[in-house]
């Protein structure tokens, strides 16, 4: 395969799986965001890898670039960004706490927690979902497929290939901070579906990746 050849056909992959985002989900999501900015609610982001990368960047975008200049500000941090307490938890305790132990310190009843999982069985983010969803927390997970974040209903964005879900992660959040921005944020449908076991868990974002 030429590198012209793999190139075009990981477009036309990538633009496929860009095509089934949940747009619904995505509104969801948003007024979610919208509500925790109004009420000075905390939004805390959390993944593994790639997927903290990705949570990084799109707290810096919020802190700043939906943040900056105007009365109403985002109070946003990714769980994945404290390298010490990350590492001291991972060593003393085991890696599968690490947000959720973060989320016992900071996290109240109202605060959102987004979780970023390509393949929805990230240990560390479905423990903080469970936990987050426990004392009263809204929650959101952007996954894959078939996942422990599925099987645990603290998640519901399903996609056959979990290599194009992390392909698309950064393009569901750029959705989500680029509505952020606006001041004219519409109102989500109260009839809109949201498939959860608990009226304050995930509102999950569709990622199929076909």
């Amino acid at each position: 395969m030429t590198a012209d050849t793999f190139a075009g056909e990981y477009k036309s992959k990538l633009l496929n799986a860009l095509e089934t985002l949940d747009l619904s989900g995505i509104a969801q999501a948003i007024e979610i965001l919208r509500e925790a900015r109004d009420h000075n609610r905390q939004i805390f982001v959390c993944g593994n890898g790639g997927s903290a990368s990705t949570a990084s960047h799109f707290v810096c975008d919020m802190v700043k670039g939906a943040s900056f200049q105007r009365d109403k500000r985002f109070r946003i941090l990714s769980l994945a960004d404290c390298v010490p307490t990350v590492t001291a938890y991972s060593n003393d305790v085991g890696y599968d706490c690490i947000f959720e132990e973060q989320l016992k310190n900071f996290a109240q009843q109202g605060d959102v927690v987004l979780a970023l999982s390509g393949s929805g069985n990230s240990a560390n983010v479905v423990k903080a979902l469970q936990y987050a969803n426990s004392i009263g927390c809204q929650t959101i997970a952007l996954t894959g497929r078939d996942g422990k974040i599925a099987d645990s209903r603290c998640g519901g964005a399903y996609g056959p290939h979990r290599r194009w879900s992390h392909d698309c992660l950064p393009y569901a959040l750029l959705l989500l901070y680029g509505e952020s921005r606006q001041l004219n944020i519409r109102q989500i449908p109260s009839s809109n579906p949201i498939h959860c076991s608990n009226p304050n868990s995930v509102r999950a974002l569709a990622i199929d990746g076909t």
